[in-house]
């Protein structure tokens, strides 16, 4: 019999199994530890009409309410020309307090706050959307709102090469504006590294210190296996174009040439970049980085138990305010981690603290280096002690402790 719930939250998550991008998979894992910690949870995501069975499905997989609220499709067009056009048009409807999806959210979470009573409202992004139905809830309701941005938003505002990305001044503009009244009207600011608050604090004026939380990921569920490692360097998920690093593969090739048999590969499981692939022919790495298409989460952390040691790339950046999330899943397999990381980084601070790998910049010796300590000691480097602390860190139980420990605070 489980212990009676102590906190009612209402989730407002516009990304939401059964998608399967990483910030929908980071809410589910958000919401199920929640539910673990014996809170009462209430969601509200979107659906796409067009898969309306499969959500069916999905939604009978959990213990607690789901509300579907129709994907507007009015602005989608097709055609190569309207692409970027399309990506445009998509964001600033994000930014709409107007927009025909938050409207209707805002109406069926104003239902759902008169049967449900919620303690909390947890407004995640991206996309942004979710934080414009919160901040009006917010001017309706005292219930207690948090904002939690898994990025900085607007992602502009991140260092180069992200700084370009989609920048319109007008449209800044305005995403400054709405971005102000979000971090101004919430009750507390959730954020998986320092650098995303300390970015937006920046961009915006508004102080964040005394109501930021930090809280990380949550990483896959991973038993750790004994079994032989198959000898590859593998990377999980998509590589775009921003962290094609030509360093890594001038390591790999250098590497490879000095210690032959010590080193099968790397192996790259999901969507690439043609710069990446492009390069890899260039060099004449054919028979030693090998491709796979993307796979299920649970192929993929079947993958990275057979790795030898997994590989994070982040873009080459003075600082990074980013903390993939793919960090905190390979975090719980406890297996090595290369970290190819500006040296200012979260990444970098949790592998210096625990031990748990290697963080290293966009530099071809040191990257070589790191794959000697990996691939020729043994992984004797790292202690088993120091791999379960930092498992401990993206572990469900101590995350969702953590969210509790925020709910209590910002109620008290």
């Amino acid at each position: 019999m489980k212990n009676k719930r102590t906190q009612k939250v209402l989730i407002i998550a516009k990304n939401f199994p059964p998608l399967e991008s990483a910030q929908a998979l980071q809410a589910i894992k958000i919401a199920e530890s929640l539910d673990n910690a014996n809170s009462s949870i209430h969601v509200i995501t979107e659906l796409d009409i067009h898969k309306t069975a499969q959500y069916n499905i999905e939604k009978e997989k959990y213990n607690f309410p789901i509300t579907y609220i129709p994907k507007d499709t009015r602005m989608l067009k097709k055609g190569l020309i309207l692409t970027k056009f399309n990506r445009i048009l998509k964001e600033m409807n994000q930014i709409n307090p107007f927009s025909k999806w938050t409207n209707e959210t805002y109406l069926a979470a104003q239902e759902i706050i008169n049967t449900f009573k919620p303690d909390i409202i947890l407004s995640q992004s991206t996309p942004f959307d979710s934080h414009i139905v919160a901040y009006k809830l917010s001017k309706t309701n005292s219930t207690k709102w948090i904002a939690s941005f898994s990025d900085p938003f607007p992602i502009h505002i991140a260092p180069f090469p992200y700084n370009k990305s989609n920048y319109i001044p007008i449209f800044a503009l305005l995403q400054f504006f709405i971005l102000k009244k979000v971090l101004q009207g919430s009750s507390a600011i959730h954020v998986p590294s320092k650098y995303v608050a300390q970015l937006m604090e920046r961009a915006t004026g508004v102080d964040l210190q005394k109501k930021t939380f930090i809280i990380p990921h949550i990483g896959n569920t991973a038993p750790t296996t004994k079994g032989t490692s198959n000898g590859y360097l593998i990377h999980l998920g998509h590589l775009n174009k921003e962290r094609s690093s030509v360093d890594l593969l001038t390591a790999i090739k250098e590497f490879t040439r000095e210690n032959k048999g010590h080193f099968k590969g790397l192996l790259c499981v999901g969507k690439t970049c043609d710069q990446f692939i492009k390069h890899v022919h260039k060099m004449e790495l054919t028979d030693i980085v090998k491709f796979k298409d993307p796979v299920t989460p649970e192929m993929a952390t079947k993958l990275a138990q057979k790795a030898h040691a997994l590989l994070v790339i982040e873009a080459q950046m003075k600082y990074s305010p980013f903390l993939p999330s793919k960090f905190a899943d390979y975090a719980l397999t406890q297996k090595p981690i290369l970290a190819i990381t500006p040296e200012k980084s979260a990444i970098t601070e949790y592998l210096n603290r625990y031990n748990g790998g290697i963080a290293v910049p966009h530099d071809h010796q040191k990257i070589k280096d790191a794959l000697a300590i990996l691939f020729l000691n043994g992984n004797t480097h790292f202690k088993t002690d120091s791999k379960r602390q930092l498992m401990s860190i993206f572990s469900s139980n101590y995350v969702g402790q953590q969210y509790v420990d925020m709910f209590h605070q910002i109620q008290s």
